[in-house]
């Protein structure tokens, strides 16, 4: 009907709304989906930002510390160890500078314990000093300890050059290879020291005693011994040469191999003294006293012998050529292959009876005369056998094989 207004009903209305409401919605489109997303990261993302920048601090502290620490350690170690040396040496410094001020106040002290006593009998603190001194390698030459009593010291590689010993006690000693060249020692006393490789050359040892001393492999040339008294006394391979020993008592000493060329024995007791391979070239034995001697393959080539007493000596195997044997007492001699080539003034001798010569190398014209004279030719040879429980010699016999 015309002039009629027709409302829609409810139904209507509901779908008008609904076709409105999808006509007003936007066209689907990709950017427009994540457009919130975007908004989100705009305003969280500022938030973010510290807490990265923390995460790569302390990842990048870990690496520095990882690459850096070792090497500060080693130079840290370095350093302390620097340091430590350091302080080490200053303290070695230090006490080394202490201890030679020490040893320099001990060497003063021990020096002047020995000025004090100079020139006074016994031991005086001498003995405790001297040690002190040649511990620390101090020489000693030209010293003077004249009349010090000092037994039993121990001065081993002790240098005494030209001291003055004149009447000290070296009693029980011990003096190895100490350096005693040209010292002054009348009278000085060495009895059962021990000298061995011990430098005595050019030493005055006039009437210096030597009893049971052991001087093995000892350098003695030219020292000078008169008057002696070197009993039981054992000189093995030392060198004597030129040595005197004039008027000195050597009963029962021991020279075997010792070096005894051009040495003077003049008016020497040398009963039972063993010579066994001794050198004793162009030695002079006048007027000595050389019974029961053992000079077995001693050389005695040009040895001066006369009127020195040979009875009963051991000379088997000796070498006597040229020797001079004027007035000799040749009585009981064993003379078993000794070599007597050219022996002078052997028509003077006093006295060859006994003497055993078997063997013996000499003038067919020597021989002769000896057989004359009481001399024998038998194929035994007497041996000289050491008694150790008293230290002597005795002779004993064993049978010889046919030359």
């Amino acid at each position: 009907m015309v002039g009629v207004s027709q409302q829609p009903g409810p139904i209507s209305r509901l779908g008008g709304r609904a076709a409105g409401w999808f006509s007003k919605r936007p066209p689907f489109s990709w950017g427009g989906r994540f457009s919130g997303r975007r908004r989100v990261l705009r305003y969280a993302l500022p938030l973010c930002i510290p807490f990265v920048l923390v995460e790569w601090l302390c990842r990048a502290l870990v690496r520095f510390v990882q690459n850096t620490v070792p090497g500060i350690v080693r130079v840290g170690a370095v350093a302390i160890a620097v340091w430590t040396f350091y302080n080490v040496y200053l303290s070695t410094k230090a006490y080394l500078y202490d201890a030679e001020n020490r040893t320099k106040q001990k060497q003063y002290q021990a020096w002047q314990v020995i000025n004090t006593a100079q020139g006074k009998a016994g031991q005086g603190g001498r003995i405790q000093a001297l040690q002190d001194l040649n511990e620390d390698g101090v020489p000693l030459d030209r010293i003077d300890l004249t009349d010090a009593k000092l037994d039993s010291i121990q001065l081993p590689g002790a240098r005494l050059a030209g001291a003055v010993l004149d009447n000290v006690s070296f009693v029980n000693a011990n003096l190895r290879r100490a350096y005693l060249r040209e010292t002054h020692a009348r009278r000085v006393n060495f009895d059962h020291a021990i000298l061995d490789g011990v430098n005595l050359q050019s030493a005055w040892l006039v009437g210096a005693s030597f009893a049971h001393a052991h001087v093995k492999k000892g350098h003695m040339w030219l020292a000078n011994l008169d008057s002696s008294v070197l009993m039981r006394t054992r000189f093995d391979r030392s060198a004597l040469a030129r040595a005197s020993f004039r008027g000195a008592i050597l009963d029962l000493v021991d020279f075997p191999g010792a070096g005894l060329s051009s040495a003077k024995f003049d008016s020497t007791e040398c009963m039972g003294t063993n010579f066994a391979g001794a050198d004793l070239r162009f030695a002079s034995l006048v007027a000595c006293n050389l019974s029961v001697a053992n000079f077995d393959s001693a050389d005695l080539r040009y040895a001066t012998l006369d009127s020195a007493d040979l009875s009963g000596a051991f000379l088997a195997y000796a070498n006597l050529d040229a020797a001079n044997v004027r007035k000799v007492d040749l009585s009981g001699a064993r003379l078993q292959h000794a070599r007597l080539n050219g022996i002078r003034n052997w028509q003077s001798i006093r006295s060859i009876d006994g003497a055993n010569l078997y063997g013996a190398v000499a003038s067919a014209e020597f021989l002769q005369w000896a057989a004359k004279n009481g001399a024998v030719f038998l194929d035994v040879r007497e041996v000289w056998v050491k008694q150790e429980e008293d230290n002597t010699w005795s002779v004993g016999v064993q049978r010889m094989s046919s030359p």
